[in-house]
């Protein structure tokens, strides 16, 4: 490993640590009523245009999320086995996903649902993509 390898890594893995233990930590108050009182709060919505925008704030947050750790969990395993690892890295934050949707189906106030699995998938796959799209363009 390189020196710049050396400091890189546990930086990218600390930081995909931190990220779940965030996510595995939320736990009942991080459901859609809160985003719904924040919305309300920040943008003043009520009825229907409330309901769409947290719909949409909260799916949005499920890609973003996945996207993130699937990009830290590839750049931190890229970097400890010295080859591409993002298959692994997918792998392991849609595991994570499973396991947060899971946990989720276990609080009276959150659901767990195969919906909210997809659109973690759909961070994975943005990052498979670009990741893929950014390896074919260096060739």
């Amino acid at each position: 490993m390189t020196a710049s390898a050396v400091i890189r890594y546990p930086t990218y893995l600390l930081t995909a640590a931190w990220w779940s233990l965030v996510l595995f930590t939320s736990g009942e108050g991080a459901g859609a009523g809160w985003t719904r009182r924040l919305l309300r709060w920040l943008l003043g919505l009520e009825g229907e245009a409330l309901d769409t925008a947290n719909l949409i704030v909260r799916k949005a947050a499920h890609v973003v999320y996945y996207a993130v750790l699937t990009f830290l969990l590839a750049r931190s395993l890229s970097l400890a086995l010295r080859k591409p690892a993002l298959p692994v890295a997918a792998g392991l934050a849609l595991a994570t996903g499973a396991c947060d949707e899971w946990r989720q189906s276990h609080f009276g106030s959150r659901t767990g649902t195969a919906w909210d699995l997809l659109y973690d998938g759909a961070g994975i796959l943005l990052v498979v993509a670009y990741c893929c799209w950014t390896r074919a363009r260096t060739k």
